[in-house]
């Protein structure tokens, strides 16, 4: 055992020995005339350092300490005091304090960083000792880089008895050092610095939250920036609850206080919240209003009462914050109160804002329940709106049952209103059937029913699901002349033959369907158009109709479809026009009207070939 623990020692010594070696090869190597060589050497002296233990690194920091002096090369001494920075104690402060002097200034600079990061206690006595000469800003740096407390006795005579530029540098270097020696510093000169430096002081005062509680109250009511005063204010109310209360008093008591809105907001949001919400009541319709947007703003649902206390202030802007307020934070018992407003102003936005934000599903529950009772009809209507504005679950199956006949007419009128934004299918049928069951309420159902088609969207679809077996379901042609009225809000191809069949044929709806067609402005309804004004034996009063209709499909551009194809059919409509009052139909829809970009820029494409027309070619011209 003996043997194998002295050849263990002796293999130490023998990697020892041939370290030592490779490291004066690699010093040797910094300033080798070879620059893949000396950056190689820089790389691994550095790597080889690090990944010695901090222990053994003896031997190499003094074999470094050769290097640094004044009689090595530069690139030698540079890159040897670099690798000291990371690895040099206390047996490195001395030699390079000696080159805080040194005539390259550059050397000088590398010292001081390496002093700077050096682990030594020694290190801060050597860098404070150098404050006294010409560079202090730099010197102040590196204290504040090692934080070392030991250095704010010496900051602080800087910033006491320095010039303004070096004294704002020593009341930033305190605030990084931190703790309660380098805030007293400060705060002994805050009261008789200027205001330049005054800003300094406060600024190191507030850095990384090194603040004493006297330092926060000072700042939070004699700050000169009120971003100052709010982050001082923020700190006090963590600091010394009973001061900040205090500050608070101060703020609420001067409705001028620089940043006093900002800072009631921090104490709302603060470890005293509850002592600054139990002055709510006195404070200024201002400080209640702000309050009230911190409570709202942070969910602050504790305070639910003292908020619903303000729905009987005085003032309206604090009652319909407080009404904002209790739509994000209420519960329950906010929901009667707000309801009981909303049955006396159901017009009133703020609180059917209020109660549609309200998270209480019991809620739903009460306005179903009141959307169902035939009794109160006036209250039926406001439960439904508020069950609308809240998008509540089975809110359209409600919709569809109240618009039925036998219902109050005011709650079929909510019905048919809340239909045209939530509808569905089953929407689209109760409203077509009310339509061709001629109802009393058939108007209000037929424009209630477009803006739903509208919103829905699928045209074909919901002429093929909805809109046509209602129309052969009808019992009469006087049943379908409801719907009829209203197919421009689902125009599409397959309707836009079922009028033109109407129309062929001399249906006793006839008129109808050409008084529909009449408000469309998309393209299958130029088709028809046509085949109207070409067919045989048109009458004049077909062919005025015919004329008009195409000018409004070619004078409107927003339509559903594609506006390279419609203008490419007007094209085509004019060059093949038997007539020429068809081609100044066709033409007139483009004229005296601001046309849309993209039409536009069609129209001045495809239309060149029609320059020459000797008919209409000097407009086409103008148009171009």
């Amino acid at each position: 055992m003996i043997k194998r623990i002295t050849s263990f020692t002796s293999l130490l010594a023998i990697a020892s020995a041939s370290f030592a070696a490779d490291l004066s090869g690699l010093i040797t190597n910094l300033n080798s005339d070879n620059y893949k060589e000396r950056q190689s050497a820089r790389l691994e002296l550095r790597q080889v350092l690090l990944d010695t233990p901090a222990t053994e690194r003896g031997a190499s920091e003094a074999q470094l300490l050769e290097n640094i002096g004044p009689g090595k090369p530069f690139a030698t001494r540079d890159w040897s005091i670099r690798v000291l920075a990371l690895i040099g104690d206390e047996a490195s402060v001395a030699p390079l304090a000696a080159l805080l002097n040194d005539p390259d200034a550059h050397i000088a600079d590398c010292a001081r960083r390496a002093l700077a990061a050096n682990s030594s206690p020694k290190a801060t006595e050597a860098l404070v000792a150098a404050l006294k000469q010409d560079a202090q800003i730099a010197y102040l740096d590196a204290l504040a880089y090692r934080g070392d407390p030991a250095a704010v006795p010496a900051i602080g005579v800087v910033l006491s008895n320095g010039s303004p530029e070096m004294a704002a540098q020593a009341a930033l270097a305190l605030g990084k050092i931190g703790g309660a020696d380098a805030s007293a510093a400060l705060l002994s000169k805050y009261s008789k610095a200027d205001a330049a430096l005054k800003t300094s002081i406060e600024l190191a005062l507030l850095d990384h939250g090194n603040i004493s509680s006297d330092a926060a109250r000072v700042l939070a009511t004699t700050a000169s920036s009120g971003v100052v005063r709010v982050a001082a204010y923020e700190q006090q109310t963590v600091l010394d609850a009973s001061g900040a209360m205090d500050t608070l008093q101060i703020v609420l008591k001067d409705e001028s206080f620089p940043e006093g809105e900002s800072m009631v907001r921090v104490a709302i949001g603060s470890p005293i919240a509850g002592d600054a919400i139990a002055l709510l009541p006195s404070m200024s319709e201002v400080d209640q209003t702000v309050v009230l947007a911190a409570i709202a703003d942070l969910n602050l649902t504790q305070y639910e009462d003292a908020v619903l206390a303000l729905l009987q202030s005085p003032s309206a802007s604090v009652k319909q914050s407080a009404i904002r307020t209790l739509g994000v934070i209420g519960t329950i018992k906010s929901y009667e109160p707000l309801y009981a407003l909303y049955l006396k102003n159901s017009s009133d936005a703020v609180v059917s804002e209020a109660l549609s934000r309200l998270n209480v599903p019991s809620a739903d529950a009460a306005l179903l329940s009141a959307a169902k009772d035939k009794s109160h009809p006036a209250a039926q209507v406001a439960g439904f709106q508020l069950l609308e504005l809240r998008n509540t679950d089975g809110v359209t199956a409600v919709a569809n049952e109240l618009a039925q006949p036998g219902n109050d007419e005011d709650v079929r009128k909510a019905a048919f209103k809340a239909m045209e934004s939530i509808g569905d299918g089953e929407s689209i049928r109760t409203l077509l059937n009310i339509i061709v069951t001629q109802d009393s309420m058939m108007r209000a159902a037929q424009g209630s029913l477009k803006k739903l088609s509208d919103n829905v969207g699928g045209a074909q679809y919901q002429w093929t699901e909805y809109y046509l077996p209602a129309l052969q379901s009808a019992p009469s042609d006087d049943a379908r002349k409801g719907v009829l009225a209203i197919l421009d809000g689902i125009s599409c191809e397959p309707v836009a033959q079922y009028l033109q069949q109407l129309i062929a044929t001399d249906s006793p709806l006839r008129g109808d369907a050409i008084k529909s067609l009449s408000r469309w402005s998309d393209l299958p309804a130029a088709q028809v158009w046509i085949s109207l004004y070409n067919s045989d034996g048109v009458s004049d009063a077909d062919k005025t109709a015919a004329l008009r209709g195409l000018k409004r499909v070619f004078s409107k551009d927003d339509i559903t479809g594609d506006s390279r194809a419609k203008v490419e059919f007007a094209v085509e409509l004019i060059q093949g026009a038997s007539t020429v009052e068809l081609k100044d139909a066709i033409v007139s829809g483009y004229e005296g009207r601001k046309i849309d970009r993209t039409t536009a820029r069609e129209v001045k494409r495809l239309f060149k070939p029609l320059a020459t027309d000797p008919d209409v070619g000097p407009r086409v011209k103008k148009l171009l």
